[in-house]
């Protein structure tokens, strides 16, 4: 539990005083000295840039991979787009994913996200094309540095013995 100075705590406790919400400029009470939203829903959407093509673009936390993370309802960071279908759509049906329909990882428009399975977001990944095959697959591309067919490879395994 994070530790207040006692004394100005309590001066804080006494004087709360409505303040205008940074994104919606509704009136709030605050909770704490540094809270500048009246609601998680206000937070994350000032962390949003709406692009022309329609994609909210995440400009908060990514994880490694593109993916905007957010800290939710007090608990760890989670997927941005994950949690704007559960504010504006719908809870997330167990064991379902949000994919997104524009293929744009740091996109958290609700109209571009959708849930469904695992299966689902391999079918659309291979029915656009963006799966990696040939040239574009290093296990599978004999003229990778890497690959165990290539013989200049240090993981080259030689012709298969009959």
């Amino acid at each position: 539990m994070r530790k207040y100075n006692t004394k100005a705590y309590e001066c804080f406790l006494n004087n709360i005083k409505s303040v205008p919400c940074a994104h919606c400029g509704s009136a709030f009470d605050r909770r704490n000295p540094n809270q500048r939203f009246c609601s998680d829903k206000c937070r994350f959407i000032n962390k949003v840039k709406p692009l022309p093509n329609g994609c909210w673009l995440w400009t908060a936390a990514t994880n490694n991979k593109g993916y905007g993370t957010f800290k939710y309802c007090g608990g760890n960071d989670k997927k941005a787009h994950r949690v704007s279908y559960e504010m504006f759509v719908s809870p997330i049906p167990d064991g379902a994913m949000v994919m997104h329909i524009c293929d744009n990882p740091s996109c958290v428009n609700p109209d571009h996200l959708r849930p469904g399975r695992h299966a689902d977001n391999v079918d659309d990944m291979v029915r656009k094309g963006r799966q990696a095959v040939g040239a574009r697959h290093a296990r599978w591309n004999p003229q990778s540095p890497h690959h165990k067919h290539n013989p200049s490879s240090p993981f080259y395994v030689g012709p298969a013995k009959t």
